[in-house]
């Protein structure tokens, strides 16, 4: 088995395209743990998915303890590579957060100050007016 990168995971696209009032794409909040856990660990050891934990006992009663030591060692292994791809995964969220966080605070500042741009504008037109 070679090694999984990040680029090739495929992770369920939960981006479902809506956009906020402020045109930004709104991220969709969907998905859980064990989705994301399974979609990983699939391309990696797939008997480690949550499917397939709780069959493993029966599956393996009658391996030697050198068979079950390699078992471990394959295991750790998997445990390894899914950690490594997580954390990746878990920087482009953190990453994709932060940004939807700034362009949210950007729209925010550009309506507040078109408002009082609106407002000084009026009020000067009343001062004018008078």
């Amino acid at each position: 088995m070679g090694r999984i990168w990040y680029n090739e995971v495929r992770v369920a696209n939960t981006n479902t395209n809506q956009t906020s009032t402020s045109g930004a794409a709104a991220p969709a909040i969907t998905g859980r743990g064990d989705a994301i856990y399974d979609s990983i660990m699939s391309q990696i050891e797939p008997e480690l998915t949550t499917l397939e934990l709780p069959l493993l006992v029966e599956k393996y009663k009658d391996e030697t303890s050198e068979q079950a030591k390699a078992r471990g060692e394959r295991y750790a292994k998997a445990f390894e590579e899914y950690d490594r791809i997580f954390t990746k995964l878990q920087q482009g969220w953190d990453a994709q957060l932060a940004k939807y966080q700034h362009e949210s605070l950007a729209s925010t500042e550009k309506e507040m100050r078109q408002q009082e741009e609106a407002q000084i504008s009026g009020l000067e037109q009343a001062i004018s007016d008078t």
